[in-house]
């Protein structure tokens, strides 16, 4: 039987990893990987690849949302992997705490054999802590700038991306829902754009 470890990709690839792993690993039960003629280690493989497409497309697109697509720098990293689970509630904070930068993570899970985006969470580490804001919602105003990442009601202010960190803004929207509405929307937009590049190269 085949299970899964928590995954974890870093967007853009090509930066140093600092406490990340850019591998997608699978862990076969017993310890006895198949052989690269087995039926079952191709169908994995060719869901990984599968999987990876899909983290990857939402990265690039919430990273334009955040940053208009600048340049991430040192202190700041967007991941992407499996959602957090009580087996492995950690592990993100963790690599934040270890390599001493901020993490937007965006979890997914499959449901209905689809690959979904289903979390998006804060790590931020400070003084010796890592604070950990989870449930949060990606907000765009009516002016249709860059977008703010909004914390779960009843907790105070939003939050703002820097190149190089997250910044904690005391304001909260007034349209909270359209400006969600609005954010899932620019978000579908740029994930279409980009499933037709892909198609079109």
């Amino acid at each position: 039987m085949v299970q899964r470890t928590a995954q974890l990709i870093r967007y853009p690839a090509a930066r140093p990893a600092c406490g990340i792993s850019f591998v997608r690993q699978k862990d076969f039960g017993g310890g006895n990987v198949p052989g690269s003629g087995d039926e079952n280690s191709r169908k994995i493989t060719m869901n990984f690849e599968s999987e990876n497409h899909i983290m990857a497309r939402y990265l690039g697109a919430i990273h334009q949302m955040l940053l208009r697509g600048k340049v991430l720098k040192p202190g700041l990293s967007l991941a992407a992997g499996d959602r957090r689970t009580p087996d492995n509630p950690l592990q993100v904070a963790m690599a934040a705490k270890d390599s001493d930068e901020d993490i937007i993570h965006l979890g997914f899970e499959r449901i209905d054999g689809e690959y979904r985006f289903v979390e998006l969470t804060l790590y931020a580490p400070r003084d010796g802590a890592t604070h950990i804001i989870s449930g949060c919602r990606l907000y765009i105003s009516e002016g249709n700038g860059r977008a703010l990442v909004l914390p779960p009601i009843g907790r105070k202010g939003s939050f703002r991306a820097k190149g190089n960190e997250i910044v904690h803004l005391r304001r909260v929207p007034s349209d909270r829902d359209q400006g969600i509405q609005r954010a899932e929307e620019r978000l579908q937009a740029l994930l279409n754009s980009a499933s037709r590049t892909s198609n079109v190269s």
